[in-house]
C-alpha cells in the first residue's frame, strides 16, 4: 500500500544518483500555435494487461506531437528500465523513452510517440489502445498520453507542454502573456490547463492532496487523488494516477474542499484572469510530501511569451496566423477514461 512504499522512497531519496530529475519547476517542452486541438488522457492499474488509454482525434486531424509518460511508485530508475520492453502502447514496445522528468525519487520518464500515433490514427475519431505493463507492473503506477493535433476545421490558438516536477515544499510556475489580454469576458475566450499527478490518494481516512493557487488566489485544495487509477479511488501502488483531460470538467472545484471526487485536475483559468493582464503564477504546495505533479497542459486562444522566465520556443505551422483571444471551441475533446 502507499504509505509503507513512501517509507522506502525516503530510502530512495537518500540513495539518489546525479542522473535523477531535480526538483524543479514545470519547464516548457514545447508550445506551438494555429489551428490545434489536444487529447489528453491518463491510466493506472495492477491489472494484466494494464487497461485501456484513450484519444479522441479528428479524421481530418493531422498529428503534430504526441507523448507518452510513464510514471513509477517512488523508485529512482534510469532510461533502461523503463525502455526494456515491457511497457507497450496498442502492442507496440515503447522503447524510446529519452528523459527522465518529475521530483528526485519518483522516476517519470517521456517518450515522443509522434510516429506511433500517427500509424494508429485510423477509423476515429474515437481511439482506446490497450497497455501492458509486463513484469514492472506494480512498480508503475501510470501513463499520461498527451497528442496535439492541428485542424483547419478549429479555430486558432496555442497548446503548450511542461514538464519536470513541483517541489513538494512549494514551487511556482509563471507565464506571461504574448500581449496583454483584452477581453477575458468574451463568450469566447478560453484558458484551461491540465495538471498530471502521480503516486497521489486522497482517502476518506488518508489525507494527501496538493494545493494550487492561481495569481495567490486558491484554486484547489484537493488536487491529487487517483481519478485514472483502476479501480478508482482504491489504495492500490501501480494505481495511483490522476491527469486532467478526457471526460473531465473544466469546472472548477470549491477551493476549500477536500473531497477527492470534486477535483478531476482539469481546470478553467478564465475565473482568475483581468483585462489587462500579462501573464500568471502557479503555485503548489503538497503537504503530505508524497505526490508527484509532473506535468502541466495550456490550451487556449492566447499567445504565450515566456514560462519561468525563459521564452516560449513556438513553432508556427504554416499559415498560421495569431488571432489574440479567439477561444478553442472543440479543442479538447474531453472523456475520461472509466
Amino acid at each position: 500500500m502507499k504509505k509503507p512504499l513512501f517509507a522506502a522512497a525516503l530510502v530512495a531519496l537518500a540513495l539518489l544518483s546525479l542522473s535523477a530529475p531535480a526538483a524543479a519547476d514545470l519547464t516548457t517542452l514545447f508550445s506551438l500555435n494555429g489551428n490545434l486541438g489536444v487529447s489528453i488522457d491518463g491510466l493506472g492499474s495492477n491489472n494484466s494487461p494494464t487497461g485501456n488509454i484513450d484519444a479522441v482525434i479528428p479524421n481530418s486531424a493531422t498529428i503534430v506531437s504526441a507523448y507518452l509518460y510513464s510514471a513509477l511508485i517512488p523508485q529512482t530508475r534510469d532510461l533502461s528500465f523503463f525502455n526494456s520492453g515491457q511497457i507497450t502502447l496498442a502492442g507496440n514496445p515503447i522503447t524510446n523513452y529519452s528523459a527522465i522528468v518529475g521530483i528526485p525519487g519518483y522516476s517519470t520518464a517521456r517518450a515522443d510517440v509522434t510516429t506511433l500515433i500517427t500509424s494508429l490514427k485510423t477509423g476515429g475519431p474515437n481511439y482506446s489502445w490497450q497497455m501492458t505493463e509486463g513484469t514492472i507492473n506494480t512498480s508503475v503506477d501510470g501513463h499520461a498520453l498527451v497528442i496535439v493535433y492541428s485542424d483547419p476545421s478549429l479555430p486558432m490558438g496555442s497548446v503548450a507542454i511542461l514538464d519536470g516536477g513541483q517541489a513538494q515544499s512549494g514551487d511556482t510556475t509563471t507565464v506571461t502573456f504574448a500581449s496583454p489580454l483584452a477581453d477575458v469576458s468574451a463568450p469566447n475566450f478560453f484558458f484551461d490547463m491540465s495538471l498530471g499527478i502521480s503516486f497521489s490518494y486522497n482517502g476518506t481516512t488518508v489525507s494527501q492532496f496538493s494545493n494550487v493557487d492561481i495569481n495567490g488566489q486558491r484554486l484547489t485544495s484537493s488536487a491529487g487523488s487517483n481519478d485514472d487509477g483502476v479501480p478508482q479511488y482504491v489504495a492500490a501502488d501501480g494505481a495511483l494516477i490522476t491527469v486532467g483531460g478526457i471526460g473531465d470538467s473544466n469546472n472548477n472545484p470549491d477551493p476549500n474542499t477536500k473531497n477527492r471526487a470534486a477535483d478531476d485536475e482539469l481546470y478553467s483559468l478564465v475565473p482568475f484572469l483581468q483585462n489587462g493582464d500579462t501573464g500568471f503564477t502557479m503555485f503548489t504546495n503538497n503537504p503530505s510530501f508524497d505526490d508527484n505533479i509532473f506535468l502541466m497542459t495550456l490550451y487556449s486562444g492566447v499567445a504565450l511569451g515566456n514560462i519561468n522566465e525563459e521564452p516560449v520556443p513556438t513553432v508556427p505551422i504554416p499559415g498560421a496566423v495569431w488571432l489574440l483571444g479567439s477561444g478553442l471551441a472543440g479543442l479538447a475533446y474531453l472523456r475520461r477514461r472509466i
